[in-house]
Protein backbone atom coordinates (compact mmCIF):
# COMPACT_ATOMS: atom_id res chain seq x y z
CA UNK A 1 0.00 0.00 0.00
CA UNK A 2 1.15 3.43 -0.82
CA UNK A 3 1.12 5.41 2.23
CA UNK A 4 2.81 8.87 0.44
CA UNK A 5 6.16 8.49 2.69
CA UNK A 6 9.06 7.81 0.68
CA UNK A 7 10.45 4.72 1.00
CA UNK A 8 13.87 3.99 2.44
CA UNK A 9 16.44 2.61 -0.10
CA UNK A 10 19.06 0.10 1.80
CA UNK A 11 22.41 0.87 0.14
CA UNK A 12 25.14 -1.38 1.07
CA UNK A 13 28.66 0.47 1.85
CA UNK A 14 29.76 1.42 -1.56
CA UNK A 15 33.75 1.40 -2.63
CA UNK A 16 35.54 4.23 -2.63
CA UNK A 17 38.48 5.08 -5.47
CA UNK A 18 39.87 7.49 -4.57
CA UNK A 19 43.38 7.92 -5.81
CA UNK A 20 42.22 10.66 -8.94
CA UNK A 21 44.37 13.56 -8.89
CA UNK A 22 40.99 16.04 -9.96
CA UNK A 23 37.87 15.98 -10.39
CA UNK A 24 35.86 12.73 -11.37
CA UNK A 25 34.18 13.95 -14.80
CA UNK A 26 33.07 10.26 -16.09
CA UNK A 27 32.68 6.98 -15.25
CA UNK A 28 31.94 3.82 -17.17
CA UNK A 29 31.49 -0.02 -16.66
CA UNK A 30 32.59 -2.73 -18.87
CA UNK A 31 30.57 -4.55 -20.95
CA UNK A 32 31.08 -7.72 -18.45
CA UNK A 33 30.75 -5.35 -15.82
CA UNK A 34 34.43 -6.20 -14.16
CA UNK A 35 35.91 -3.18 -14.73
CA UNK A 36 35.08 0.69 -13.92
CA UNK A 37 36.52 2.94 -16.23
CA UNK A 38 37.11 6.84 -14.47
CA UNK A 39 37.86 9.99 -16.60
CA UNK A 40 39.33 13.08 -14.35
CA UNK A 41 40.58 16.81 -14.30
CA UNK A 42 43.78 15.46 -13.92
CA UNK A 43 44.11 14.04 -17.58
CA UNK A 44 44.69 10.81 -16.89
CA UNK A 45 41.92 7.59 -17.02
CA UNK A 46 41.94 5.10 -14.68
CA UNK A 47 41.16 1.38 -14.72
CA UNK A 48 39.55 -0.06 -11.43
CA UNK A 49 38.58 -3.49 -10.73
CA UNK A 50 35.47 -3.28 -9.69
CA UNK A 51 34.88 -5.78 -7.21
CA UNK A 52 38.43 -5.54 -5.52
CA UNK A 53 38.44 -1.37 -5.97
CA UNK A 54 41.80 -1.99 -7.13
CA UNK A 55 43.62 0.32 -9.59
CA UNK A 56 44.56 -1.60 -12.68
CA UNK A 57 46.40 1.36 -14.15
CA UNK A 58 46.81 4.84 -14.77
CA UNK A 59 46.82 6.19 -17.86
CA UNK A 60 48.35 9.81 -19.63
CA UNK A 61 48.50 11.07 -22.50
CA UNK A 62 46.08 13.63 -22.61
CA UNK A 63 47.73 17.02 -22.38
CA UNK A 64 44.05 18.41 -20.65
CA UNK A 65 41.20 17.17 -18.40
CA UNK A 66 39.77 14.19 -19.57
CA UNK A 67 35.99 15.18 -19.99
CA UNK A 68 34.31 11.73 -21.03
CA UNK A 69 34.88 7.60 -21.35
CA UNK A 70 33.09 4.68 -22.64
CA UNK A 71 33.87 1.43 -23.08
CA UNK A 72 33.43 -0.17 -26.86
CA UNK A 73 29.92 -2.62 -26.92
CA UNK A 74 33.07 -6.03 -27.18
CA UNK A 75 34.49 -4.69 -24.48
CA UNK A 76 37.98 -4.91 -26.75
CA UNK A 77 38.62 -0.85 -26.46
CA UNK A 78 37.90 2.23 -24.75
CA UNK A 79 37.97 5.96 -25.38
CA UNK A 80 38.53 8.81 -23.98
CA UNK A 81 37.86 12.67 -25.16
CA UNK A 82 39.35 15.43 -23.65
CA UNK A 83 39.60 19.39 -23.06
CA UNK A 84 42.71 18.86 -25.48
CA UNK A 85 40.94 18.61 -28.78
CA UNK A 86 41.62 14.58 -29.24
CA UNK A 87 40.03 11.83 -28.89
CA UNK A 88 41.94 8.46 -27.58
CA UNK A 89 41.08 5.04 -28.57
CA UNK A 90 43.27 2.41 -26.16
CA UNK A 91 43.26 -1.06 -26.00
CA UNK A 92 41.76 -2.84 -22.93
CA UNK A 93 43.90 -5.87 -22.74
CA UNK A 94 47.27 -4.08 -22.72
CA UNK A 95 46.25 -0.66 -21.23
CA UNK A 96 47.47 0.94 -24.23
CA UNK A 97 47.05 3.90 -26.43
CA UNK A 98 46.16 2.64 -29.68
CA UNK A 99 45.33 5.78 -31.69
CA UNK A 100 44.85 9.19 -31.45
CA UNK A 101 41.82 11.12 -33.51
CA UNK A 102 41.96 14.83 -34.18
CA UNK A 103 39.96 16.88 -36.06
CA UNK A 104 37.61 18.50 -33.22
CA UNK A 105 39.07 22.59 -32.62
CA UNK A 106 37.76 22.43 -29.09
CA UNK A 107 37.04 20.06 -26.14
CA UNK A 108 35.65 17.32 -27.01
CA UNK A 109 32.66 16.26 -24.45
CA UNK A 110 31.52 13.29 -25.81
CA UNK A 111 32.25 9.57 -27.81
CA UNK A 112 29.92 6.68 -28.13
CA UNK A 113 30.79 3.46 -29.83
CA UNK A 114 28.25 2.02 -32.31
CA UNK A 115 26.83 -1.56 -31.30
CA UNK A 116 29.01 -3.26 -33.52
CA UNK A 117 32.23 -1.37 -31.92
CA UNK A 118 34.03 -0.46 -35.77
CA UNK A 119 32.27 3.14 -35.41
CA UNK A 120 33.05 5.68 -32.56
CA UNK A 121 30.58 9.19 -32.57
CA UNK A 122 32.53 12.12 -31.06
CA UNK A 123 31.03 15.80 -30.30
CA UNK A 124 31.95 18.87 -28.34
CA UNK A 125 32.72 22.73 -27.88
CA UNK A 126 33.21 23.39 -31.35
CA UNK A 127 29.61 22.27 -31.93
CA UNK A 128 30.03 19.59 -34.35
CA UNK A 129 29.88 16.10 -34.08
CA UNK A 130 32.23 13.54 -35.84
CA UNK A 131 31.92 9.72 -37.16
CA UNK A 132 34.97 7.87 -36.91
CA UNK A 133 36.05 4.37 -37.96
CA UNK A 134 37.70 2.64 -34.95
CA UNK A 135 40.07 0.33 -37.05
CA UNK A 136 41.68 2.83 -39.04
CA UNK A 137 41.16 5.82 -37.40
CA UNK A 138 39.76 7.51 -40.54
CA UNK A 139 36.67 10.39 -39.79
CA UNK A 140 33.96 9.18 -41.97
CA UNK A 141 31.41 12.14 -41.81
CA UNK A 142 31.33 15.38 -40.06
CA UNK A 143 27.82 16.43 -38.83
CA UNK A 144 27.22 20.22 -38.80
CA UNK A 145 24.22 21.74 -37.47
CA UNK A 146 24.14 21.98 -33.98
CA UNK A 147 24.53 25.64 -33.02
CA UNK A 148 26.45 25.26 -29.31
CA UNK A 149 28.35 22.28 -27.77
CA UNK A 150 27.21 19.07 -28.30
CA UNK A 151 26.90 17.10 -24.80
CA UNK A 152 26.00 13.38 -25.45
CA UNK A 153 25.60 11.31 -28.31
CA UNK A 154 24.55 7.65 -28.47
CA UNK A 155 23.85 5.81 -31.48
CA UNK A 156 20.46 3.14 -32.39
CA UNK A 157 20.88 -0.74 -32.13
CA UNK A 158 20.43 -0.69 -36.09
CA UNK A 159 23.44 1.41 -36.25
CA UNK A 160 21.97 3.29 -39.31
CA UNK A 161 21.18 6.37 -36.63
CA UNK A 162 23.24 8.43 -33.91
CA UNK A 163 21.53 10.76 -31.53
CA UNK A 164 23.27 14.20 -30.20
CA UNK A 165 22.44 16.24 -27.49
CA UNK A 166 23.40 19.87 -27.29
CA UNK A 167 23.26 23.17 -25.18
CA UNK A 168 21.22 24.59 -28.11
CA UNK A 169 18.40 22.90 -26.22
CA UNK A 170 18.00 20.21 -29.14
CA UNK A 171 18.26 16.84 -29.84
CA UNK A 172 19.10 15.43 -33.28
CA UNK A 173 18.95 12.33 -34.66
CA UNK A 174 21.13 11.49 -37.87
CA UNK A 175 20.81 9.50 -40.75
CA UNK A 176 24.34 7.97 -40.93
CA UNK A 177 23.41 7.01 -44.28
CA UNK A 178 22.81 10.40 -45.73
CA UNK A 179 24.78 12.56 -43.19
CA UNK A 180 20.91 14.50 -42.64
CA UNK A 181 18.36 14.64 -39.33
CA UNK A 182 16.27 11.47 -40.39
CA UNK A 183 13.65 11.21 -37.37
CA UNK A 184 11.13 13.46 -35.79
CA UNK A 185 8.44 13.04 -33.06
CA UNK A 186 5.13 12.82 -34.03
CA UNK A 187 3.71 16.76 -34.71
CA UNK A 188 6.94 18.11 -34.80
CA UNK A 189 8.09 20.76 -37.23
CA UNK A 190 11.69 21.22 -38.92
CA UNK A 191 14.85 18.91 -37.96
CA UNK A 192 15.22 19.04 -34.30
CA UNK A 193 13.44 18.37 -31.17
CA UNK A 194 13.39 21.66 -29.01
CA UNK A 195 14.40 21.68 -24.92
CA UNK A 196 14.72 24.17 -22.53
CA UNK A 197 18.04 23.00 -20.84
CA UNK A 198 20.94 21.38 -22.23
CA UNK A 199 19.90 17.54 -23.16
CA UNK A 200 21.21 14.22 -22.22
CA UNK A 201 19.80 11.33 -24.00
CA UNK A 202 20.44 7.42 -24.59
CA UNK A 203 19.26 5.21 -27.13
CA UNK A 204 18.50 1.67 -26.08
CA UNK A 205 15.82 -1.75 -27.45
CA UNK A 206 13.00 -1.09 -28.22
CA UNK A 207 13.13 2.76 -28.87
CA UNK A 208 14.82 6.22 -27.79
CA UNK A 209 15.00 7.07 -24.56
CA UNK A 210 15.69 11.11 -24.10
CA UNK A 211 16.80 12.22 -20.32
CA UNK A 212 16.63 16.49 -19.99
CA UNK A 213 19.53 17.69 -17.44
CA UNK A 214 18.22 19.56 -14.78
CA UNK A 215 14.47 19.49 -16.44
CA UNK A 216 11.58 16.55 -16.30
CA UNK A 217 12.57 13.71 -18.27
CA UNK A 218 11.33 13.14 -21.90
CA UNK A 219 11.13 9.74 -22.84
CA UNK A 220 9.86 9.28 -26.75
CA UNK A 221 9.72 5.20 -27.43
CA UNK A 222 9.76 3.80 -30.85
CA UNK A 223 9.01 0.94 -30.93
CA UNK A 224 9.81 0.34 -35.18
CA UNK A 225 13.63 0.19 -35.44
CA UNK A 226 15.85 3.56 -36.45
CA UNK A 227 15.33 3.44 -40.06
CA UNK A 228 15.66 -0.22 -40.83
CA UNK A 229 16.63 -1.79 -44.03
Amino acid sequence: MNSGVPATLAVRRVKFFGRHGGEVNSSAFSPDGQMLLTGSEDGCVYGWETRSGQLLWRLRGHTGPVKFCRFSPDGHLFASASCDCTVRLWDVARAKCLRVLKGHQRSVETVSFSPDSKQLASGGWDKRVMLWEVQSGQMLRLLVGHRDSVQSSDFSPTVNCLATGSWDSTVRIWDLRTGTPAVLPPGARGTQWQHQLPVLLSIRPPGLRFLGQDHPHLEAHNQQPCLSN
